[in-house]
């Protein structure tokens, strides 16, 4: 395990008391991996296990925005626990379905926010991104009801993708004519406040 700071003990005695301060804090190590961490391709069988309860949201959420940033129609998650309710630190969490999504052949003749290059109609594996940035327009952006509309969103097509490229830029369209590469305008992330 790396070295643990003070604030990480105190914090982690907060979150478990009454345990043992190594368990305690070996748990939130593992609870701060769990809630960092990219979720990789959904897949039927994906599971994550000794979940505490108060971490549960944060990781259905990861799961929502994975399955909105890879165009699928839909996620069925299980949530279980042994010897319920004395396993409360031990939920196991389990992707048990995927639905497929549809070609992403709608990001054509857009650019990517990686590379710059045009995604083409044939490329499945294009994905939009939900940016933890504020957008400073109206279209297009994203957002739901916790957190409120106005969230920046960028485009990656397949190769960037499956290179792991993350966006340098936003998407923002100016006009209402998508199909028109001039109406389209590529923001730089860095000029973008963070969403907290």
């Amino acid at each position: 395990m790396s070295e643990v700071s003070p604030g990480e003990v105190k914090a982690a005695m907060e979150r478990y008391p009454g345990i043992p301060a190594t368990l305690a804090v070996a748990k939130y190590k593992l609870d701060q991996y769990m809630e960092s961490s990219p979720v990789e391709e959904l897949k039927p069988g994906m599971g994550w296990g000794g979940v505490h309860l108060e971490t549960v949201g944060k990781l259905i959420q990861k799961l929502v925005n994975a399955l909105y940033e890879q165009g699928k129609k839909g996620i069925t998650i299980t949530i279980e626990a042994e010897d319920f309710p004395d396993s409360w630190d031990h939920l196991w969490i389990e992707v048990k379905e995927v639905g497929p999504g549809s070609p992403r052949t709608g990001f054509a003749g857009r650019p990517c926010c990686a590379c710059k290059e045009i995604i083409t109609g044939d490329d499945s594996k294009a994905s939009a991104v939900m940016l933890q940035k504020k957008a400073k327009w109206d279209y297009p952006t994203w957002g739901n009801v916790v957190d409120g509309t106005g969230k920046a969103i960028a485009l990656v097509c397949g190769k960037c993708h499956e290179q792991n490229h993350q966006p340098e830029y936003a998407l923002k369209l100016n006009g209402d004519d998508w199909t028109d590469l001039k109406n389209i305008e590529l923001v730089p992330l860095s000029e973008l406040e963070d969403v907290e």
